[in-house]
């Protein structure tokens, strides 16, 4: 399954919506976390983990989708139930950690031989 993932740079946690978990089916929830929105309120949500990369970059390429595994990382993602506008939001840490996954698997492509 390919989603659209907000980058936001002000969350400290990866969320993801009910409704791509239960696309998954076989996804296990590992605990619970409490949320605080910008209204204060918490809301106490599952925690799943999910295995993710970047699949197109910001100029539009796309990188191949059959290789489930290369340049892929497990990611601890708290699960939202409700409408949302957005699928997955990805906290910069993460962003960053996955990119840097493509970039040692390119390295690793160059200096195979």
């Amino acid at each position: 399954m390919v989603v659209q993932a907000l980058h936001d740079s002000g969350a400290e946690v990866a969320v993801v919506g009910r409704d791509v978990v239960d696309w998954l089916r076989n996804v296990v929830p590992i605990r619970t976390v409490k949320l605080a929105g910008i209204t204060g309120q918490t809301v106490t949500c599952q925690v799943v983990r999910l295995l993710m990369k970047i699949v197109k970059d910001e100029s539009g390429d796309v990188s191949d989708c059959d290789e489930q595994h290369i340049n892929s990382m497990c990611v601890a993602c708290a699960v939202v139930d409700g409408p949302a506008n957005d699928d997955l939001i990805l906290p910069l840490a993460v962003i960053d950690h996955l990119y840097e996954q493509i970039s040692k698997q390119q390295h690793k492509s160059h200096t195979d031989y």
